[in-house]
């Protein structure tokens, strides 16, 4: 995407809307379908026309939870406008980059594990459209939600002001993902109280919320924010 305003917009949505109706329909699941194309705040998003019958290959099974996971991501974007939506599909600059996304949002509903994840994709998806994040940050964002199971993430959203939330491996996986980063030092610690002169030498190991992991973390709070005590919300821009 780019912020030009001078770039040829028609080029990028006749891609999509033609890569759209090349899909074969899904017969089984004609209701979610003319729920998502029949929606008037959403028949302009390039994602969303793109959605319906993009796995012909797969078995019923897959696929039902596939649509559902794509209904459960569709009524979370409720939020967004006509005009943020016009936007967003103005941003992408050429035809074959329109058609790149829409594939990997695609690829990447079909590997979701559950639905709680279809609604931190959502979430992450409208702050993409409203310009809190740039593409990139989406696609790592969304990357953290598709591998990081869904228990660690809640710990680390609603534990992130307490260092011994990062225990017991939350830490470690989360540096693997640039949320946190990991600091190793060696340091002393009294052993006896009663004698002040007694120390012992340990590895003090240290986490800390990264910048890619405030943008992680801002995302978690506005998708969950009724689910979190006022004084750790974390809103956009603020410090963690």
């Amino acid at each position: 995407m780019n912020d030009s305003k001078d770039k040829k917009v028609s080029k990028s949505k006749g891609v999509v809307r033609s890569f759209f109706e090349s899909m074969p329909g899904v017969d089984y699941a004609e209701a979610v379908i003319d729920t998502l194309t029949d929606s008037e705040l959403l028949k302009n998003v390039p994602v969303v026309r793109s959605f319906v019958g993009a796995w012909e290959f797969r078995n019923k099974y897959k696929r039902s939870r596939f649509l559902k996971r794509v209904e459960v991501f569709h009524s979370n974007l409720s939020e967004l406008t006509d005009d943020d939506l016009k936007k967003f599909d103005d941003e992408f600059e050429s035809p074959g980059e329109a058609e790149e996304f829409v594939t990997d949002l695609i690829e990447l509903m079909d590997r979701l594990e559950n639905e709680q994840k279809a609604i931190m994709l959502a979430g992450a998806f409208k702050r993409l459209v409203r310009g809190e994040i740039r593409e990139q940050n989406f696609r790592e964002i969304a990357r953290v939600f598709e591998r990081v199971d869904n228990l660690d993430l809640f710990l680390f959203m609603q534990g992130y002001q307490n260092p011994h939330s990062f225990e017991h491996a939350l830490g470690d996986i989360l540096v693997n993902f640039r949320v946190c980063k990991r600091s190793i030092k060696m340091a002393t610690r009294q052993t006896m109280m009663l004698d002040p002169s007694k120390f012992e030498s340990y590895i003090d190991v240290t986490y800390e919320v990264t910048p890619f992991g405030r943008l992680v973390l801002e995302t978690l709070h506005q998708v969950y924010q009724d689910k979190i005590e006022p004084k750790y919300l974390i809103k956009t821009g603020s410090m963690v």
